[in-house]
Parts: structure tokens; C-alpha cells; sequence
């Protein structure tokens, strides 16, 4: 209740009660993904259950009621692969599959639901790949950057024309104007589909290169999976990912790369290319209109499977992925070269570059220095000069990796061409080990650019190079593998528990390895006592090693709730150019209160949740990460935010987690304007039984029902607080809230109450209790950013509210008690309450200014007697306004 009255008195008079809070944690999940697409790998031992799936099945039933919860369209193999060329130890491809759904969820939810099943070794989203630059200008007169790798005096000791088997270079890109006078006599001609015999796949037609008509005949003439493949494949025709015999160009960018690996030499016409007239095998991976690079790693594929010696990759993109790498690992067991570009993001890691057994691409100026955005970092291998790079009519200056990269991958072609017995290990030793060192002209990126500048020279005349003979690190805690393994199996890290960890290291040097290495786990926090924190073991090269179960600790016995920091240390009898100690951080001894907000920005309320269980002595852990497990923790406050700063409940562990802490009898307040409507059934489907994520989570929380509410702003006027709930007799005017679309809509169910109703709307906020103690409040707005009635701190007195139901023991919700403020006149006002209330408790606080801090001079006075009131004096009049707060709680 709130009434002001202005003039020679003015106060203002504010029903309160005592409450308690709690609060929880998050966890950041990243990633630039395909939509709507997700790879299922099928463990090896059901391989015999696999049927050729149809468009929206397996044939396995718990497999397929989240394909249909997904809304699956279309389910077929990722690669198409040649049984005959696979070799024992390489990755099985005809395991993994990719999965088209119709559902908008993002993939990473629609991965953490295929997941669940045992049938699969793992699940994914696909991970984008984008091309790195566009050309810009065509009127550059000379290619400079051949000068400068010393392309001349290579070209006397060996042209790729002189070579007697035709090393095959492909282009995994947009495509190429394989027709272009420049081009079409490079262009590789797959003779197992020369069906008229005649050794030729595309030939002259007067002026015009055109495939061979003898040679369409719709069958797949040399069994590899494509039919009249004859000079590559396109694998996507269009959006939806309609394949084709023609990779001809699609937006310019294919052409221009292909051109700088392999463009025709010596004939007269535009410009030369370093390998001097090798073959080109062209494949398109990108529709026109498209925003990226689409089946990039089946192109990889394809070409390994139909020869090429070298394949390069002017594209990437920053997630990693399982069946990618694996393609990768199966293209290089072939016995093909993978070039990919590093990037133009600085220290950013690209993938396919920084997968193992590729070779990754920086650009640098002809003058050795790095161009200002291109890739740095322990991803890069070897850089390439970046001036007048010519392609056809085109001249780059722009300094991008996408043609850099093919400047790599002509020099890998160009040295395979002069030693055609050698494995792709020693062709890749001798383009890096000859490489010119170029840290002097880049002092902010020693060590940070692989072995430096190429030099083609060099490249066919030194004998036995050595790369550099270093060790390039990083310490990769993949979200799984990271996660440590206690011994009770609950996630969470209690006293006196004992625990292993789950962790990875990378080396990215290529050719050098480690085969002594002491790695030594340590904390200085007493909260952790690392029992075992020595491990000897090695590291491969260009490879990882993993340290499974490496460590042992153990919490201690006294360890405070908080995040435990531990630093990994690595030794070797190789030289560490990176770093060689990485820190990572671990929660333990979870309990208490634990608040999370999804980003710690405006519009959520875990920083306002925090200061305020500090300020009222309640000890607390604050984190914008999720853990795995909510185990321990006596009350939880999730804030998952509003508009464009909202977090959703769209990952299969955070929802675990909320499930098992509620089914345990968790205390747990969770926030959000888009949070617990239509998105639980839409992004968690299938949860296991059958069930979604809303049909378990709402009964849970006391919830029948509840929506997004209407999408278009909902100006809030007025909260109503309700009855018997921790908002009784609280109202809210207004909210600072930038974004009020989709403000969720709740229906609850007994024993659950409406908490907050908003007039003109709906039901907005719910409390709840359940069995073992469960005690839940969920409001779809967000708390911190409600304005509060004149500045009186009805913000402060909801939490103080909510604390005193969480922590009130039993199965009964507290309804709180009504204590009746009535103004008598303009010096006095009357409490008075029921005859339930045994205790009143109450304050009266001047000021002229409406948003004063509250102080803590409670008055009690107590009560035994059924309708017992006391007429409580305002300060005397002033002439000027003053503010008078009369607060008053009942027990």
C-alpha cells in the first residue's frame, strides 16, 4: 500500500516483509553453425544396424522420436566414400551422417538431444566455413609476389610441366570458370568417366571449353559415388544443397583462387602461376546467394578419394568439429596435402588451419611484415607474400589469407611435382623447413607467424630442411573432456571429495615432437589438495595429447564455496616458443546461495541479486558460467535477462541441471521475458520419454501452462501483487527494461499462485513448492530493472520475501502475513493485523529525498491480541515536502 500526501506534510507509507535469496551460475557456449543441420557419428558395433536410413528416419526408435521432434527432413551419409580406397586405421566416414531438420533450434540444442542416444559416438552441430576476401582491383601490371619467392630461379631447376605424372591440385571453393582460356587446358580430366574413350572428359569447341557429350551418359562410369563427374563435382547447386556434375564458378571467388594455385603459364595470355601448368581439379561448395562455404569438408574428400596431391581450403571457419577433423585425418591418410588459410582475424583460431596435418596460411606484405588483420598465432605454419597477386585479369593488393593460401598450395604442387616419390610428410617438411625468417621485420609477432616467408628457391634446392625446432602450444578444455570425474558422479566438487581431470594439450608444430614431458598440475589454494600432480608422458606432433585421468586431487575438508584456480605446467626437451603454463579454473564445495546471470550487462539481475545478498550478510557465488551440476547449492537465482541480452534455456545440460536440482528439492528463483513460454518445448523437444523440456520443467515449477505472450511491446503500468504470496501487497509503476516483447505469460497450477499479475496482460510471475522440500519463483520480468514506488525499495523487500520462503523448512509456501497501514490524519498512521500475527515489526524513516537508502532501525513491538492495533506518530510538519516511509512486517 502506497499513499503520498504533499505540502506542509508529505509521507509515504509502504507495506514490507522479512524474505531470503539465493543464486546460481552460467556457462558461455560458442559457435558458428550451419542451420538446421546437425552430424550423428554411429558407434562402430551398430554399424550393422544401419539401414539406408529414409528421408526422416533410422529405423531406431528412440534415435527417431527426436528426429521427429526436431522435425527432421532429410537424413543422409555426410561423405560419399569409395570403399576401395579406405585403408585400416583411418576414420570410417560411412558413420557419420547429417541430419536436415525443419525446427528452427539452434544446432548446438539440436546435437545435445541426439546426443542422449547410445547409438552415437557423438553429436554436432556442422560447423560454417566462410571464404576470406573478394578481388579488388584488376589493374596491377606485374605479380610481385613471385619475385619475392624467388619463383624465377625455382622455374629453372623444375616446371610442373616437365613432371610425367600430372600432379592434380584442387580448389574446394566457389567453383571455377573452368572454361576460361587460362584455365581449361590445366583442367584434370577424370578418365574413369571417359566413357567414349577418346581421353578427354572436355575439349574445344571452337572457341568454347565444353564437356565432352560422348562422355554424359549418366552413369557413374568409375564407381566413386558421382555420376559423369568429369572434371570435379558441385555440392551445392543451390540452397538446398543439390548436387551436380558442373562446379563452374558462383561468385567469382573460386576462379580467382584456383587461378593463383594453377592458371596456365607460358601461353601468352593474362598471368603466370607458380606451379607452371599442373592440373587443376575444380570443386564448387557454394550457391549463388549463399553466405558461405557449404559440404566444404566433402569436397576435401572427393578430392583425396579422386587423387589430388594438394587440396586448398581458402575458407574456414571458427568452431571444430569431430566429423570435419576426421575427414581431414581421412583425406590426409590418402596421401593428400590439405592447404588451408589462417585467417583475417588476428589471433582468432580457424578451422580447417588448425586442425592437425593442415597447413595453415598468414598473409604478409613483399616486404615481410605482417598484414594487419591476417592470422597470428600458434595455427600458422608458413606466410605468403600478398602484393600484386595476379589471377586471370584480376590483381590482389588486398592482403587476405583466401589468396594466400593458394600461393601455398602452388609451392606444395610446384615441389611434389619435382619429387613425385615423396610423401606428402616429407613434401610439407620441405615447404615449411625453407621457409626465410621473418621476425625481424615483425617484433610484436615472434615466434607467432610458423617458420615464416616461402621461398620457392629454396624450396627445390635445400636438402633435408628442418622446420624449426620448437614446440607451438595451447591447452584445449573442451567443454566434455574438461568436465572432472568426482566420485560420487553428481558434478559437483564437494569436502573432502576426491576427483580426476579430463584435459588436452595441442601441439601445432608440424615434423616436431616431444617424447619427454613432465606436465605438473598445481594450485596455491588450500581449497584443493592436488594428490598426484606430476604426469610423464609426450607430445606428438602436429597433434594432441591427452591427459585422462592424469591428476588426482581432493577437496579439502574446510574449502570455502568458490572458484579454485590450477595452473598447468609444461616441460620438454623441445623448446616452447608459446606458452608453457595455462590456468583454468574449477568450482568446489558448492553451497549456499549461487547466482547466475546469463551477460553481465543491463537488463539482468545477478549483479543486483549479489550486491544485495552481500549487503544483507548472506554469503554468495556470482559467475556468468553454468555449471555442470547445481548439486549442493541450497538456493539458486538464474537470471537469464531480456531482449538482446536474453540467455535461453536451450542447452541439454543447463536443463538437466535445473531438473535434477528441483527433483532434489532445490530452492530456485529464475527470471526472463522469454525464458520458460514457447522456447522449453521448441528447443529441448525431446528430453528423454518422449517428453520436452516444458513438460517436465512446468509442473516442476508449478506451471500449467505459459507463453510468449503477445511479440509486440507490453508497456508495463502496473504489478499487482497477489495474496499469501512473497509479492502480497507489492506493486511495481513501471521498469527501465529495454525490450518488453515476448514478456511470458503464465498459467499456474495448485498448489502454485499467481505472484504478480500485470493489469491489461496477464499472470507474470508464479510461486510455487513441491515435494522434498522444492520452492520455486519464476517472473518473466527483470527484477533489477523494475522501478521501484518512488524509490521505497520494493525490489529489496520481494527479495527479502523470497529469502524467507527458501528458507523456511517444509512443503508450505509462505503466504504472507497482512499488517494494515492506515493514515488517520496528517501526523498519524495505524497498523493493525489478524490475529494470526503473534509479532509486528515496524519503521518510520524521514527524508527529503524519495530514493534514500533504507536504514536498519526496525522497532518491534509484539502482539498477542486478535486485532490488536498502534497509531504510530509522523514527524512534525515543514514547509517544505518531506518524504515519510512507514514500513511494517507481521509473524
Amino acid at each position: 500500500m502506497v499513499v503520498k500526501v504533499t505540502a506542509a506534510l508529505s509521507f509515504i507509507l509502504i507495506l514490507s516483509c522479512l524474505a531470503l535469496l539465493k543464486a546460481g551460475q552460467a556457462a558461455a557456449y560458442s559457435g558458428d553453425f550451419e542451420p538446421q543441420r546437425v552430424a550423428v557419428k554411429f558407434k562402430p558395433e551398430y554399424k550393422s544396424l544401419l539401414p539406408n536410413p529414409s528421408p526422416v528416419t533410422f529405423g531406431l526408435p528412440e534415435p527417431d522420436r527426436t528426429l521427429a521432434a526436431i522435425q527432421a527432413r532429410r537424413i543422409r551419409p555426410m561423405f560419399i566414400t569409395d570403399p576401395k580406397k579406405y585403408k585400416s586405421g583411418l576414420p570410417d566416414l560411412s558413420l557419420i551422417y547429417v541430419i536436415e531438420y525443419g525446427k528452427g533450434i539452434p544446432p548446438q540444442t539440436a546435437a545435445d538431444l541426439m546426443a542422449q542416444h547410445k547409438y552415437f559416438e557423438y553429436a554436432e552441430p556442422v560447423p560454417k566455413a566462410e571464404f576470406l576476401a573478394e578481388p579488388n582491383d584488376p589493374n596491377y601490371a606485374a605479380s610481385t609476389y613471385l619475385h619475392v619467392m624467388n619463383a624465377a630461379a625455382a622455374w629453372d631447376i623444375h616446371k610442373g610441366e616437365n613432371d610425367t605424372v600430372g600432379v592434380v591440385i584442387a580448389t574446394v571453393d566457389t567453383g571455377s570458370r573452368w572454361y576460361h582460356p587460362d584455365l581449361a587446358e590445366n583442367i584434370w580430366n577424370n578418365l574413369g568417366e571417359d566413357a567414349d574413350g577418346d581421353s578427354v572428359t572436355i575439349y574445344l569447341n571452337g572457341s568454347v571449353w565444353a564437356f565432352d557429350p560422348g562422355d554424359l551418359n549418366g552413369i557413374d562410369d568409375d564407381g566413386n559415388g558421382y555420376a559423369d563427374d568429369l572434371i570435379g563435382w558441385d555440392f551445392a547447386v543451390d540452397s538446398l544443397l543439390t548436387q551436380g556434375n558442373d562446379p563452374g564458378e558462383a561468385s567469382g571467388h573460386g576462379t580467382t583462387v584456383s587461378a593463383i594455385a594453377n592458371q596456365r603459364t607460358d601461353n601468352g595470355l593474362y598471368s603466370a602461376s607458380l606451379p607452371w601448368n599442373l592440373k587443376l581439379m575444380p570443386i564448387s561448395c557454394y550457391y549463388p546467394g549463399g553466405s558461405g562455404i557449404y559440404n566444404g569438408y566433402q569436397g576435401v574428400v572427393y578430392a583425396a578419394e579422386n587423387g589430388a596431391d594438394v587440396i586448398n581450403c581458402s575458407w574456414g571457419g571458427t568452431s571444430r568439429g569431430h566429423a570435419q577433423e576426421e575427414a581431414i585425418q581421412y583425406a590426409y591418410g590418402l596421401g593428400s596435402i590439405i592447404v588451408a588459410a589462417a585467417g583475417n582475424s588476428g589471433a582468432s583460431i580457424l578451422y580447417p588451419a588448425a586442425y592437425p596435418e593442415v597447413v595453415g596460411v598468414s598473409s604478409v606484405w613483399n616486404t615481410g611484415e605482417k598484414v594487419s588483420f591476417s592470422a597470428y598465432g600458434v595455427h600458422v605454419d608458413v606466410c605468403a607474400p600478398a602484393n600484386n597477386v595476379w589471377a586471370l585479369t584480376y590483381c590482389s593488393n588486398t592482403g587476405y589469407t583466401s589468396y594466400a593460401a593458394p600461393v601455398a598450395t602452388a609451392l606444395a604442387a610446384l615441389i611434389k611435382s619435382a619429387h613425385q616419390d615423396w610423401t606428402q610428410e616429407q613434401v610439407i617438411t620441405q615447404l615449411i623447413g625453407t621457409c626465410t625468417n621473418i621476425d625481424s621485420v615483425n617484433a610484436s609477432y615472434v615466434n607467432q607467424l610458423g617458420d615464416g616467408l616461402l621461398n620457392a628457391h629454396a624450396a627445390l634446392t635445400e636438402i633435408n630442411p628442418l622446420p624449426e625446432q620448437e614446440l607451438r602450444l595451447a591447452f584445449n578444455p573442451d567443454y566434455d573432456l574438461f568436465a572432472p570425474a568426482d566420485a560420487n558422479a553428481n558434478h559437483a566438487l564437494e569436502r573432502n571429495e576426491t576427483f580426476s581431470l579430463n584435459l588436452r594439450m595441442r601441439n601445432y608444430t608440424f615434423g616436431v615432437s616431444s617424447a619427454n614431458v613432465t606436465y605438473t598440475l598445481s594450485t596455491t589454494d588450500p581449497a584443493v589438495n592436488v594428490l598426484n600432480n606430476i604426469h610423464y608422458g609426450s607430445l606428438p606432433a602436429d597433434g594432441y595429447y591427452y591427459l585422462d585421468s592424469a591428476f588426482l586431487c581432493q577437496v579439502s575438508a574446510t574449502a570455502a564455496t568458490k572458484y579454485v584456480a590450477f595452473t598447468l605446467t609444461v616441460n620438454a626437451d623441445v623448446t616452447v616458443t608459446t606458452a608453457s603454463s595455462f590456468t583454468f579454473y574449477l568450482l568446489v564445495n558448492p553451497a549456499g546461495n549461487f547466482v547466475w546471470e546469463g551477460y553481465a550487462s543491463r537488463d539482468n539481475s545477478g549483479r543486483f541479486i549479489r550486491d544485495w545478498l552481500t549487503a544483507h550478510g548472506y554469503a554468495n557465488l556470482y559467475s556468468t558460467r553454468f555449471p555442470t551440476s547445481l548439486h549442493g547449492f541450497s538456493a539458486v537465482f538464474l537470471s537469464f535477462g531480456a531482449g538482446s541480452y536474453t540467455s535461453r534455456l536451450n542447452r541439454l545440460p543447463m536443463f538437466n541441471a535445473i531438473r535434477d536440482y528441483l527433483l532434489e528439492g532445490g530452492k530456485i528463483y529464475i527470471e526472463g521475458n522469454d525464458v520458460l513460454g514457447f522456447d522449453l518445448g521448441y528447443y529441448l523437444p525431446d528430453v528423454g520419454g518422449g517428453q520436452s523440456a516444458a513438460g517436465v520443467l512446468w509442473p516442476l515449477l508449478g506451471l500449467a501452462a505459459a507463453d510468449d505472450g503477445q511479440s509486440w511491446p507490453n508497456v508495463l503500468d502496473h504489478l499487482q501483487g497477489q495474496e499469501a504470496t512473497a509479492a502480497h501487497d507489492l506493486d511495481f509503476y513501471g521498469t527501465n527494461q529495454v525490450n518488453q516483447n515476448t514478456i511470458d505469460r503464465y498459467t499456474p497450477s495448485p498448489p502454485a499462485l499467481p505472484a504478480f499479475t500485470e493489469s491489461d496482460y496477464a499472470c507474470v510471475a508464479a510461486q510455487n513448492y513441491g515435494s522434498c522440500g522444492r520452492k520455486s519463483f519464476v517472473f518473466s520480468y527483470c527484477l533489477a530493472e523494475l522501478k521501484d514506488s518512488l524509490g521505497l525499495g520494493t525490489r529489496d523487500m520481494l527479495l527479502q520475501r523470497i529469502m524467507a520462503d527458501f528458507t523456511t523448512a517444509g512443503n508450505t509456501m509462505i503466504g504472507i502475513p497482512k499488517v494494515t497501514i492506515t493514515p488517520l490524519d496528517g501526523s498519524t498512521v495505524k497498523l493493525s493485523w489478524p490475529a494470526a500475527v503473534n509479532s509486528v515489526y515496524y519503521s518510520v524513516f524521514q527524508s527529503d529525498d524519495p530514493f534514500a537508502a533504507w536504514p536498519d532501525d526496525w522497532i518491534e513491538i509484539y502482539s498477542m491480541t486478535t486485532g490488536l492495533s498502534v497509531d504510530i506518530p509522523t514527524p512534525p510538519s515543514t514547509p517544505v515536502d518531506r518524504y515519510y516511509r512507514v514500513t511494517a512486517t507481521g509473524n
